[in-house]
């Protein structure tokens, strides 16, 4: 009896390359979340490295800020103030442009409107690091603290929860408005 030949979609992936290539195509979604992960953990990296070494170099200029929700002041013997403002709004700025970069390209394969991408990426990063960040934060801390009487514990893990609802807000709003595949 003679085999007949299965059409492309109905065979079965022989290699491991292979099989692993059927995986991806398969779990599309899945994949994309790993690499957002992984992307996510190195730009964070690169984030922590540029702000402690902005920190370190700008020790000196520690000028105090007051203005709008920024409030840096100085610390005496050196440290704070415009340096730490600085050091912080550079060391986010430049992981949000890697991580733009490295997600638009790898993780998710857009191809729509460059200008439309950039734009909305834009307003989530502000909205999310103003909204859920700066004001949100001592609310939540003053709310949970109240619950659990341990500012410590409280502050942590009112961070790991900003830090986890950050990550699902940036991979849903990538993968369904910024950063389109079509």
């Amino acid at each position: 009896m003679e085999e007949k030949e299965l059409p492309p979609e109905n065979q079965k992936p022989s290699g491991s390359k292979e099989k692993f290539r059927a995986f991806i195509e398969k779990n599309k979604g899945i994949w994309q979340l790993i690499k957002f992960a992984f992307v996510s953990m190195l730009t964070a990296v690169i984030e922590i490295v540029t702000f402690a070494v902005l920190l370190m170099t700008l020790r000196n200029v520690n000028t105090p800020i007051n203005w709008f929700i920024f409030n840096y002041e100085a610390i005496e013997g050196g440290g704070g103030g415009l340096g730490q403002l600085i050091a912080f709004l550079s060391s986010i700025t430049i992981a949000q442009v890697l991580a733009f970069i490295i997600n638009r390209k790898k993780t998710f394969k857009a191809n729509n409107n460059l200008a439309f991408s950039i734009t909305a990426y834009i307003i989530m990063v502000a909205v999310l690091i103003i909204g859920l960040q700066i004001y949100t934060a001592p609310l939540m801390v003053d709310a949970i603290d109240k619950a659990l009487d341990n500012l410590t514990v409280t502050e942590f893990l009112v961070k790991v929860i900003q830090m986890l609802s950050t990550f699902v807000i940036t991979f849903l709003c990538n993968k369904f408005i910024i950063m389109r595949e079509k």
